[in-house]
């Protein structure tokens, strides 16, 4: 009897130690981006711009081409720097932007004047090398 006693106390101890583990790892989660921040969501193809907590922007997006591998990076990433009138080149592509904002190496946010077209199922076949195209206005609101 003194045996499973001694059991359920290590199981309980075990439960409560991974409870409070997942608890510890939901606050590290829920932690506040901070009043401003832009929000991508790949699956709608959407992008929305929190300046102090208050939506100002809310835009459709195209992505990375799913078709061709080219995917976005997923994950949380701060804008590193910014950069106007720049080309963004690449192995089979030369394009011009007015607004660059990278967030992982060679990903960024950028206008894509060339494209007449957001959001919806663009991405699956005409999409990015991987970086989140918007329209100019948009983009624009973001660099600033």
């Amino acid at each position: 009897m003194k045996s499973k006693t001694n059991l359920l106390r290590l199981v309980e101890s075990a439960l409560l130690l991974a409870v409070a583990t997942v608890l510890s790892m939901i606050k590290v989660l829920d932690l506040p981006y901070g009043g401003s921040y832009v929000e991508v969501d790949l699956s709608s193809q959407k992008l929305w711009l929190y300046k102090n907590g208050e939506r100002i922007v809310s835009t459709n997006l195209v992505s990375g081409c799913v078709a061709e591998g080219h995917r976005t990076p997923t994950g949380v990433y701060s804008i590193y720097s910014k950069q106007t009138d720049r080309y963004l080149t690449g192995a089979d592509y030369r394009s011009f932007v007015h607004y660059w904002m990278p967030f992982l190496g060679g990903y960024g946010l950028h206008d894509a004047s060339w494209r007449s077209s957001f959001g919806g199922t663009i991405y699956h076949y005409d999409g990015s090398h991987g970086c989140v195209n918007l329209p100019s206005s948009a983009a624009k609101k973001i660099y600033n």
